[in-house]
């Protein structure tokens, strides 16, 4: 069962909307007027007294700010008492989905994501807005990075902005945050790989050590975790092998261009590159296929349903989209259809 309801800006009103749906699982508060999580709106309630079986929150549209992750770090330790923070938590821990896209004040990355990967770890599907809560575009110029990064932060993802996240784009959106992360912090390149709790850098002492630690598990909670994971990969990239990044201001992906009666093209594409450049490059690649009469869609081929299997072709749809968002991987084929020919599937 599913429920949605405007925002009366009054809590008690808002609830009473909700009387007699206890069952409801998901409930859509969309394009509305909330401003906050767990002051007067009463969205911090919904969880606690109007939908004790929730599961799927969308909230997009709003005016919401970022979750409130310190006082929700200094409230874990404390019983379920009713309190606002307390019932915000509850609800994070009820989730599997959550819709945030489109709330302008919700501009902190850090913050939002660090809160969802600490008390809602059971979320598995979410939308969220790239150009919001990625604001500073000199550090996530492209969305290919910024979904990236937000697939590393939250480890129990598995649908991101309406795109599967596959085995494979997770290990490498991980390996990227490390990397992104020792490019900050570059004191980090002299870190230990000891099996000890204890981190050690050579020539830092504990102090200093103690403080970049702090800095880094602000900025980057999952740094040390996933560090000792690909240790062997991190440590032969220090010794002098490159990234995967083009140049820091985003990812390439190596991918097929494929049309009926053409032959294939292997280009690497930045995962910037928007659906409808992608489409003037195949009319420039094909002679006679018009870009105003194409359909674009990708799957990885092969057919061997490894880690990043996509067997079935995903159609990118929104000609403003970039291959990065719909999370087009290396060693896809881009299948380009004629739309004027009947015959092209």
């Amino acid at each position: 069962a599913s429920a949605s309801a405007s925002d009366s800006g009054n809590s008690e009103a808002l609830l009473a909307q909700f009387s007699g749906l206890a069952s409801v699982k998901i409930v859509s508060l969309a394009l509305n007027r909330f401003e906050d999580w767990h002051g007067s709106s009463g969205l911090h309630r919904i969880a606690t007294d109007a939908f004790p079986q929730i599961t799927s929150l969308l909230v997009g549209g709003n005016r919401l700010p970022d979750f409130p992750l310190k006082e929700l770090v200094a409230a874990a330790g404390s019983i379920d008492d009713g309190t606002p923070i307390a019932s915000l938590r509850s609800l994070l821990g009820r989730l599997t989905t959550l819709e945030i896209s489109d709330n302008k004040r919700m501009d902190n990355h850090v913050t939002t994501l660090g809160a969802i990967r600490a008390f809602g770890s059971t979320i598995q599907t979410l939308r969220v807005s790239y150009d919001t809560l990625f604001a500073d575009k000199r550090q996530f110029p492209t969305e290919a990075i910024a979904r990236n990064l937000t697939i590393a932060s939250l480890p129990a993802l598995v649908t991101l902005n309406r795109a599967a996240v596959r085995p494979k784009e997770r290990v490498d959106a991980e390996l990227h945050y490390v990397q992104r992360c020792m490019s900050e912090f570059p004191e980090l390149r002299q870190q230990t790989f000891e099996s000890t709790d204890a981190i050690t850098i050579t020539g830092l002492d504990e102090a200093t050590v103690a403080t970049l630690a702090a800095k880094v598990s602000e900025a980057y909670p999952r740094y040390f975790d996933l560090r000792q994971q690909f240790k062997h990969v991190i440590l032969s990239q220090t010794q002098g092998s490159s990234s995967a990044a083009d140049g820091g201001n985003g990812f390439m992906v190596d991918v097929t261009i494929r049309a009926d009666a053409f032959a294939d093209q292997n280009k690497k594409l930045p995962a910037a590159i928007t659906v409808q450049k992608v489409k003037a490059l195949a009319a420039a690649l094909f002679s006679g296929l018009d870009m105003l009469q194409m359909e674009v869609s990708f799957w990885t081929g092969g057919g061997s349903g490894g880690d990043n299997s996509v067997a079935v072709p995903i159609v990118l749809e929104n000609d403003m989209q970039t291959l990065g968002f719909y999370g087009v991987p290396n060693g896809s084929i881009i299948k380009i259809r004629d739309l004027k020919d009947k015959r092209s599937k």
